[in-house]
């Protein structure tokens, strides 16, 4: 039994205390759901004696070797619960889910008596997490449209293709490409575009917007500079808040890269302090400034007038993959030219579509050369190029008005890290 936590008690009363706390999680759960019903088949009593009978019922059997203990059991569970669910029935109560909470609650208590007790409370967790949000799931079901819908199953279907049916194989020249990243990739804009969507229907534009951008750079920040540039021509009355959002992503790139460095490479992150503090201050003051502009849109995603646009739009990830994979091809042919001698020009290659990529890459070299100078100027390269990347993306694909706002704020971007260069 591995509960260090009970580790005073002996084994069997581990089990115990967790089965009963099993019990008394999902049971007060249901006794807070059902506080407002007439009729209520379970509540915090029940739930804990059906997990304490799940675990008795486990623990004898493993203690005496009968192994058909725990099925008979379970199937006088079930008759229990296939009666009580009759009798609900008989007064027009059709729902069964607590039914099934109650049977799981069973069959935490077998799960803790075989070994699994930190397994079975953390399911018991979630299966009272589920049942709490009923509220909030019909609230949230009854607001979507039938298109809406289309487009969550065509997301959970891109989910089984990237990660299930993509083969696990690489492919192109020097084995560079990889099926499954490129569905991954995929995934992540079509991530980004959906938590967008739901964001600006369901949240204030400003929070909205700008919390898409904060998780999608912890991704990449050159995916919701994409992302952003086709969202900022569906609805121009926000241009100021895809805009932030743009180069607060990007903002979030230069703290991603003290992160990868301080893991592989410490005192590589002391070098790039200043000037990763340097940029990602100078975004974030532009940010500031768009998004007290975008302020008085506040809660405009809810009016009619304002287009949410496609909530998966699959059209945008596949050209994003494709850009990604000509990026990609480009890398390698051109390291093929320059060589791997870790030029500035290399680099800036390397930096183009990922920083993570050349920031692991180089803290894990620099340890061998003790060249930290040298690394990170080449680093801060990579991520001036990152930037004009994301640059000519914003310029090509945005609204005039984006395109305008994000080029100031990546130009001073730039100039900060020149200028660091420079003088360093």
């Amino acid at each position: 039994m591995d509960t260090t936590w009970l580790s005073f008690l002996p084994d069997f009363f581990q089990g115990l205390v967790v089965a009963l706390g099993i019990g008394l999680v999902l049971g007060l759960e249901r006794e807070h759901q059902q506080s407002t019903e007439q009729y209520s088949f379970a509540g915090l009593r029940t739930f804990s004696l059906m997990s304490i009978t799940g675990y008795l019922t486990a623990h004898l059997a493993v203690q005496t070797a009968n192994a058909w203990l725990t099925p008979l059991v379970s199937l006088g569970v079930l008759l229990l619960i296939t009666v009580a669910y009759r009798a609900q029935a008989e007064r027009q109560s059709l729902g069964i889910t607590t039914e099934i909470a109650l049977f799981i609650s069973y069959l935490s208590g077998n799960l803790i008596a075989v070994g699994y007790p930190g397994e079975a409370f953390g399911g018991a967790v979630v299966v009272a997490v589920l049942l709490s949000l009923k509220t909030r799931f019909k609230r949230f079901i009854q607001q979507i449209s039938q298109e809406e819908l289309a487009a969550f199953l065509k997301f959970f279907v891109l989910i089984v293709l990237a990660l299930l049916l993509l083969p696990d194989a690489y492919f192109g020249p020097d084995n560079l490409l990889h099926y499954r990243s490129i569905g991954w990739v995929i995934l992540l804009v079509s991530s980004i575009s959906l938590t967008g969507y739901l964001l600006l229907k369901f949240g204030s534009a400003r929070y909205g917007i700008l919390g898409t951008a904060l998780v999608g750079g912890l991704f990449s920040s050159t995916l919701v500079a994409w992302a952003f540039s086709a969202r900022s021509r569906e609805t121009p009355q926000l241009t100021s808040l895809f805009s932030g959002g743009i180069l607060l992503s990007s903002s979030i790139m230069y703290l991603r890269v003290l992160f990868l460095t301080s893991l592989f490479a410490p005192q590589l992150t002391w070098q790039l302090l200043l000037p990763c503090a340097l940029m990602f201050l100078v975004s974030t003051v532009v940010v500031f400034s768009l998004s007290v502009s975008g302020a008085k849109y506040k809660g405009l995603d809810a009016a009619p007038d304002i287009p949410l646009g496609n909530p998966l739009d699959l059209k945008n990830a596949l050209y994003f993959a494709a850009l990604y994979v000509g990026v990609s091809l480009f890398m390698h042919y051109s390291r093929q030219e320059l060589g791997e001698s870790g030029s500035f020009a290399s680099a800036a290659f390397s930096g183009i579509a990922d920083m993570d990529a050349i920031t692991i890459s180089t803290s894990q070299w620099v340890q061998r050369s003790a060249a930290y100078r040298y690394a990170a100027q080449a680093i801060v390269v990579a991520a001036l190029s990152n930037t004009v990347f994301k640059t000519l993306l914003v310029l090509a694909r945005s609204h005039p008005l984006t395109r305008k706002q994000t080029l100031v704020g990546f130009s001073l971007v730039c100039l900060t890290g020149v200028l660091w260069l420079v003088l360093y």
